[in-house]
């Protein structure tokens, strides 16, 4: 198993995205298994808990999540920490 992160960026045509692919047989049988907002995962998010679990973290809106290949997948949204939260502690 295998995951890849694209980022996909039209420019001025409209459209960007950003999504998570999870191979499987060598690289023959693929399937995103995150789509979302352009920029909202980078390779430091995507992380193998187990050979069974992929967890992703995100932020913006995550427009698709699934699982494939008898893994399942977890999306996490990451908080943003405002000011005032940082201030209090």
């Amino acid at each position: 198993m295998a995951a890849r992160i694209y980022e996909y960026n039209a420019s001025g045509f409209g459209g960007a995205d950003s999504s998570v692919e999870l191979f499987a047989a060598h690289g023959f049988k693929s399937k995103a298994v995150f789509f979302g907002d352009y920029g909202s995962v980078d390779i430091a998010n995507v992380r193998w808990k187990s050979d069974s679990e992929l967890q992703v973290s995100y932020h913006g809106t995550a427009f698709n999540c699934t699982g494939a290949f008898n893994v399942n997948v977890r999306c996490i949204p990451e908080t943003v920490m405002s000011f005032s939260d940082i201030w209090l502690r």
